[in-house]
């Protein structure tokens, strides 16, 4: 892949799941026809356009989210030693292939990125703990307790459904929330995935010091949630979706238009590996639907905090332990 060939960066849009109100563009912005599409039906767009219609938080939301949840005890992160980084290091790991991953999702016109983040490290857990992978709703969480309250508080004890039978809504409604007009909480006790709720999810870890650190965690424990400024998503090679090796590089992440922007995004990190051409490199799973990049993944290069990836005021894996947390470490 050449590194020349780069997409104009996107312009900024306002939004998370964390924020009292959503703005869907930056000022002055225009919406094209492919911006118009309502993500339930038709034709959807790909590339640049496609990246154009899903929200970006403001600087330091992502950060407040993370320090949103509040009801649950957090367990700081017990850095891994020196001989366990060089061996969780030297073997590349894919949680997808090892079935702690459900398919991607779509959070469509809401700022909901947050609340799909932590599903996804919590599906990741629960296949971990329960041995059974399970696609968990977002919109209980969404519907029943709100975009941007302690979420914990609500899934710990009561459980989730699962997206069948609580699927996400992806109408443009405002973000909002609960009570939202016509989309009341209807969450179902008799239909909680048996073994979510009940304090199964019972802490949080803590941030990991250095991208090397997160690698082991992950190779130890499973998908995390992590942060990142997502306009490095627009420096993927035009063409790289119909071949499937969409791939962020070094070079691209270097670029001044991105090194050392706020994160704005949240995604969830399910693997990493070596690329033989471009290097060390992080799998991510991001909730543009399946049209982005490589059906909804991406490589995004790894030790080089590309688009504030582990930066000091990012996130650097997080998800809420179910079981001990000592357990999370060696």
């Amino acid at each position: 892949m050449r590194t020349s060939k780069r997409r104009t960066l996107l312009p900024a849009m306002w939004c998370l799941a964390l924020l009292p109100a959503c703005v869907p563009a930056a000022a002055g912005a225009t919406e094209s026809a492919a911006q118009q599409w309502d993500f339930s039906s038709g034709t959807p767009p790909k590339g640049a356009a496609l990246d154009a219609l899903f929200a970006r938080a403001p600087p330091g939301a992502l950060e407040r989210e993370f320090n949103l949840s509040g009801g649950a005890p957090t367990y700081p992160f017990q850095p891994f030693s020196a001989a366990y980084l060089r061996k969780a290091l030297a073997t590349p790991t894919n949680w997808t292939a090892q079935g702690r991953v459900t398919p991607v999702k779509n959070q469509g016109p809401h700022g909901y990125c947050g609340t799909f983040g932590r599903v996804g490290s919590a599906e990741g857990q629960f296949a971990r703990k329960a041995g059974k992978l399970v696609s968990f709703s977002e919109e209980e969480l969404v519907d029943c307790i709100g975009w941007d309250k302690d979420q914990f508080t609500w899934f710990s004890p009561k459980g989730f459904m699962t997206t069948q039978d609580y699927p996400y809504n992806l109408s443009n409604y405002k973000d909002q929330d609960p009570p939202i007009p016509g989309n009341p909480c209807r969450y179902d006790r008799e239909r909680v995935v048996p073994g979510s709720d009940g304090g199964f999810f019972n802490a949080t870890t803590g941030n990991a010091p250095s991208e090397a650190q997160m690698a082991a965690f992950v190779h130890h424990n499973g998908p995390v949630s992590a942060g990142i400024n997502a306009n490095v998503f627009g420096m993927r090679e035009k063409g790289c979706e119909a071949r499937g090796d969409c791939f962020i590089t070094a070079a691209m992440c270097a670029d001044p238009k991105i090194k050392g922007k706020p994160i704005d995004h949240s995604i969830t990190v399910v693997g990493y590996g070596t690329h033989p051409s471009h290097g060390d490199y992080w799998i991510i799973k991001n909730s543009w639907s399946t049209n982005f990049a490589n059906g909804g993944f991406i490589n995004v290069a790894r030790g080089v905090k590309c688009a504030s990836m582990c930066s000091s005021s990012g996130i650097c894996g997080h998800l809420f332990a179910a079981g001990s947390p000592a357990s999370y470490y060696e």
